[in-house]
């Protein structure tokens, strides 16, 4: 699927701050562990999602803005405290420039409605409970599909009348989840004699 590379970048820097490659795992808990959300490209689910799931309007390109005025106030006052370079914004997303701890400082000043309400874009303009909400879904939407079956898809995962896995999800193979079977052994309740209150 394309989508503009400002909001790819964007959205894709937002999935790599909530769900980072995290190489130090690998020798500790196996190399299954590392993987980030940008490898189970949780990216192209959330634009989707974003794009499809409120009002039938599209908000990935407005919410990625929202992100990118959030850094460039936090860079304006001088909050950003990891090293960044002015001159190289990937397809000018400020928020991407940022280091994994600015981008989560930029999401915070969203969170509490630090940034002036009256630039942010269409949407969330003058609309704070819709920042907060958005604000507060873009971490709950990366975190609920990096560990749902959405990297199993493999070619599949828009064609929702033909998706299938066509492969183990990485968060099946992170907790050893073997995927449906029958008579898969499961909980089923407690065996009980005699029941005493």
């Amino acid at each position: 699927m394309y989508y503009n590379p400002k909001v790819r970048v964007t959205l894709g820097a937002l999935v790599d701050t909530i769900i980072p490659y995290t190489p130090g795992l690998a020798s500790r808990q196996g190399a299954i562990q590392a993987v980030g959300g940008l490898y189970s490209h949780v990216d192209e689910y959330l634009i989707w999602s974003l794009d499809h799931l409120f009002f039938n309007v599209p908000l990935a390109s407005p919410t990625a803005e929202l992100l990118n005025i959030a850094s460039s106030q936090l860079i304006a006052t001088g909050a950003a405290g990891g090293s960044f370079n002015p001159e190289n914004f990937p397809f000018g997303s400020t928020f991407a420039a940022l280091s994994q701890e600015d981008r989560l400082k930029a999401i915070t000043l969203l969170e509490r409605l630090q940034v002036n309400p009256g630039i942010l874009p269409f949407l969330f303009h003058n609309n704070s409970t819709f920042t907060q909400i958005i604000a507060d879904f873009l971490n709950r939407l990366t975190v609920f599909c990096y560990y749902s079956e959405w990297s199993g898809y493999g070619a599949t995962p828009f064609q929702f009348e033909k998706r299938k896995l066509e492969d183990i999800p990485i968060s099946w193979k992170q907790v050893r989840y073997p995927g449906r079977a029958y008579h898969y052994h499961a909980l089923r309740g407690y065996l009980v004699d005699k029941f005493i209150e």
